[in-house]
């Protein structure tokens, strides 16, 4: 529901419905009456939005699989230390 989004991301409800909106007249979302309240809104993702979205999606994958792989397996880049098997960040 578009309320939870709002609350989970914490956004202001005006600021995400405007980018609701855009998403919506890009074809990446549809909105419609929930089930039980037409008040609120259940969104759902198209297809356009799911092909829209893969690359954030495969990419925030790849940042967390290389967060927790073996000291071994990271990018050269990386910075931070282990504790046990997670990353955690330096200070």
């Amino acid at each position: 529901m578009a309320t939870d989004l709002a609350h989970r991301l914490g956004l202001d409800a005006g600021y995400l419905s405007r980018i609701l909106r855009g998403f919506v007249a890009k074809g990446y979302l549809r909105k419609a009456p929930a089930r039980g309240d037409a008040r609120r809104l259940q969104l759902t993702l198209t297809a356009a939005g799911r092909k829209a979205f893969a690359p954030l999606d495969r990419a925030s994958h790849d940042e967390i699989a290389a967060m927790l792989a073996p000291d071994g397996e990271r990018s050269s880049g990386e910075t931070g230390r282990r504790d046990g098997h997670h990353r955690v960040a330096p200070r």
